[in-house]
């Protein structure tokens, strides 16, 4: 327990910038999806946008908001992952069952115990810093959880707001926004690639209406973010 108590503590602020930049360089890598250009940028601006918040929330001392938003959005699964490939160890064939390589299996295993670690230790102290402050961030949160629940189910929406309200709730408002980006920034891109592929036209009138709304939340996002560019 002591051990955890001081481990936030054992690592200087910027060592731990570090570790934070280079574990987020491994979540981008292992989000790169392959395919088609359009469908690459599809998947991968919302995580570029993820990482950027990271490193920024962990420049601005936000080690705790950091920590959990890269937890969350990118290795909650890996502790069950590698347990379900360590025990599909095959003694017949002397190897993994498993789909996932046994490495990246590893690698994602060790930077969930750094982060559940690093969490731990802020917790056991008390030393958090989250509190609520009224903004105009939650009410554009509340229409975003709304789109997000109407396009894509409730668990898709909530996993969609919860890092944009930890950043919140730690005083990074700017970086809560950019998270809100982070959940909309793909339909440009999924538009140009159904354009591409030549389904645009199958699409329902639900989708064009989806497209249209979630236009307008990326040029609402993008404005504010103008217009608070001196809290970076």
């Amino acid at each position: 327990m002591s051990f955890i108590k001081k481990f936030k503590d054992s690592i200087p602020s910027t060592i731990r910038l570090i570790i934070i930049t280079l574990m987020s360089l491994v979540f981008a890598m292992y989000s790169y999806p392959g395919g088609n250009f359009w469908f690459i940028l599809q998947v991968m601006a919302p995580v570029a946008l993820v990482v950027f918040a990271v490193i920024g929330l962990e420049y601005k001392g936000k080690t705790f908001a950091a920590h959990s938003i890269l937890l969350i959005v990118g290795f909650l699964n890996a502790a069950t992952a590698f347990i379900n490939l360590i025990t599909s160890f095959d003694f017949q064939s002397m190897s993994f069952t498993g789909t996932t390589p046994f490495f990246e299996a590893l690698i994602a295993f060790i930077i969930f115990l750094y982060l559940v670690l690093m969490l731990l230790s802020h917790m056991l102290t008390g030393n958090i810093g989250a509190k609520y402050e009224k903004s105009p961030i939650w009410t554009a949160a509340l229409i975003a959880f709304l789109f997000f629940l109407l396009r894509s189910g409730f668990n898709t929406a909530l996993m969609k707001l919860i890092p944009p309200i930890i950043a919140l709730v730690f005083g990074a408002p700017f970086y809560a926004v950019v998270l809100l980006l982070a959940g909309v920034i793909d339909i440009p891109f999924m538009v140009i690639n159904f354009i591409y592929i030549g389904i645009i036209g199958s699409r329902p009138i639900s989708f064009f209406l989806f497209v249209a709304f979630g236009f307008y939340l990326i040029y609402g996002a993008i404005t504010t973010l103008i217009k608070m560019k001196k809290e970076v």
